[in-house]
């Protein structure tokens, strides 16, 4: 005949060790149509956290979807194709090519050469037919002056430079995309 065990502690005094969860004593049943209240924090709380994440993630999903679904607000305009008879040149304002200006953007930057001198640069490269904007004040000031042109531009740059003299021109080609075509940094010298 099997003899059943005892597992419970001999010394009263020895309990087992306390957990996160409770003191490591098994839980009480409840009696039939009653609610088990313990001190433990409920299990419900861990599932509410996750929950709360799942939906925050579920969130960020559906508004990048929609980001990425929305229909722009830029439009592609094409314009018509007219045709001309041979041997005559298009009409301006059909032409695509005709609304950009055969010499390139100068954009001019005072980098410590002062308002005057950048005026008197501007006036005179509107004199030779450039397309000149001021573009005031610059974060730095330079000890000589610099021209960045974009690729393809270096023939144009030298003829700007040609027309600063007394000046110390340094010419960069540069991969930075923006508005202008030759950008001019006038430095003190």
């Amino acid at each position: 005949m099997a003899r059943d065990m005892d597992f419970s502690p001999r010394n009263s005094s020895i309990r087992p060790a306390k957990t996160p969860f409770g003191d490591g004593l098994p839980e009480p049943m409840p009696a039939p149509g009653q609610k088990l209240v313990t001190s433990r924090s409920q299990a419900g709380h861990g599932t509410k956290f996750v929950w709360v994440i799942i939906v925050i993630i579920l969130a960020i999903g559906v508004l990048t979807v929609w980001e990425f679904l929305k229909p722009s607000s830029v439009t592609n305009k094409v314009s018509p194709i007219t045709t001309t008879a041979p041997g005559s040149a298009p009409a301006a304002a059909n032409n695509l090519l005709a609304t950009k200006s055969s010499l390139p953007l100068i954009q001019v930057y005072d980098s410590g050469a002062g308002a005057d001198a950048v005026a008197k640069e501007i006036a005179t490269l509107k004199a030779l037919g450039y397309t000149a904007e001021n573009l005031e004040k610059s974060q730095f000031n330079y000890d000589k002056t610099y021209i960045w042109y974009q690729a393809g531009l270096e023939a144009e740059a030298t003829k700007i430079a040609s027309t600063m003299p007394s000046r110390v021109v340094e010419l960069k080609e540069t991969k930075i995309a923006g508005s202008f075509n030759i950008l001019i940094l006038l430095g003190t010298k």
